[in-house]
């Protein structure tokens, strides 16, 4: 199973990060390959949501809010919908800049995918760095 790690200040205080993170419906705001979010079922631990992902194609993934811990952790977990399918689990630490953000990734590739598999931890490290770009500059505005 490929893994990776991503980590950045965001200039903002984690209670409020953490709000954004953890709100399915802010995902479009910030990560710039998930255009829509669907099917909002809860929130907080156990709540469910659908993305829609440009990656490889327009795609479905089914997700679901697996630990849940206000200001500090939270981790999220795709379900189905496609063959590359991540667990990112985010942690929150108060800086005096911020908060600093640590990502973890697993991925679990099945399929004709797992030939690529290798090549996946390099790509989505520059994507999230991409995304903690966007998510600081939204929390700015």
């Amino acid at each position: 199973m490929p893994t990776f790690s991503q980590s950045a200040i965001i200039h903002a205080p984690a209670e409020k990060v953490f709000a954004v993170l953890s709100d399915p419906s802010q995902i479009p705001s910030w990560r710039t390959d998930v255009p829509g979010i669907s099917n909002i079922s809860g929130a907080g631990s156990g709540a469910t949501f659908t993305e829609d992902v440009n990656f490889m194609g327009k795609k479905k993934l089914q997700m679901k809010i697996t630990k849940f811990e206000p200001g500090k952790r939270l981790t999220i977990t795709a379900l189905g919908g496609m063959s590359v399918l991540p667990t990112q689990s985010f942690t929150l630490s108060p800086v005096p800049a911020g908060t600093q953000l640590q990502l973890d990734v697993d991925l679990q590739v099945t399929g004709p995918m797992k030939i690529m598999a290798p090549l996946f931890p390099k790509q989505f490290k520059k994507i999230w760095a991409k995304y903690f770009v966007n998510l600081d500059s939204y929390l700015k505005g």
